[in-house]
């Protein structure tokens, strides 16, 4: 889960609450992206299936934020030049940060492990307890994933990273939705993802979504989330 701030993005994997009358979701910031100089943020563009925030200084562009459904990463392009930094509400209790691949799997201590994506190939290093920053400024694409967390673990988290990695340079930006009903017994939904960067996207899906699925391509990659694969 996502929320757009003024000069931050907030990112959530909720925690399920489930009582017998209901079922809830705690929101926590398990990471805040912030945008440096940015003193407002609008909706740029948007279609079925995204929206697109637009981080602004002084009427410059400066990031945008491409929400797309059923993502698994949350990404942020920067348009200049800048210092990232990444806070938590958690402990950061480890990284493994890989500069010449672009990524760190970072340890928090609610058991959540995630991976950060960065399109220039920096190292990030901790400062403080509960923040990341990278080691010189940043342009172009940055990606957040979960790749395991404590309410739902992933038996194999190499597994689970490697997924994610071969995902990373495929950023959809958008989407639309085809029906065909011109079968009586069914209705055919097509999604055709608008994507940029090389591959193919890793998208989630609802567990009650899953049986009725029909994939194509040559590979299919499955990565738990909290609520959905």
């Amino acid at each position: 889960m996502v929320r757009c701030l003024a000069g931050t993005i907030s990112v959530c994997a909720p925690t399920p609450l489930v009582h017998e009358k209901y079922v809830a979701s705690v929101w926590h910031d398990d990471w805040k992206l912030h945008i440096a100089d940015s003193n407002k943020h609008r909706v740029i563009g948007y279609d079925p299936l995204s929206v697109t925030v637009g981080y602004l200084a002084d009427e410059k562009l400066v990031a945008t934020v491409p929400l797309v459904r059923g993502s698994a990463f949350t990404t942020v392009v920067f348009n200049s030049p800048q210092m990232l930094r990444l806070s938590t509400t958690h402990a950061v209790l480890r990284i493994d940060s890989q500069p010449k691949e672009g990524m760190a799997v970072v340890y928090l201590n609610n058991g959540a492990v995630w991976l950060v994506c960065c399109e220039s190939h920096v190292s990030l290093q901790q400062s403080g307890i509960s923040e990341l920053e990278s080691s010189k400024p940043i342009c172009g694409t940055v990606r957040v994933a979960l790749v395991s967390s404590s309410c739902s673990a992933v038996d194999d988290q190499r597994a689970a990273v490697e997924s994610l990695l071969f995902a990373r340079d495929a950023v959809p930006i958008g989407g639309h939705i085809e029906i065909d009903s011109s079968c009586e017994e069914k209705a055919l939904f097509t999604i055709s993802w608008r994507v940029k960067g090389s591959g193919s996207p890793l998208m989630y899906a609802l567990p009650h979504h899953q049986m009725s699925m029909e994939l194509s391509g040559p590979e299919c990659y499955w990565v738990d989330s909290v609520a959905a694969q």
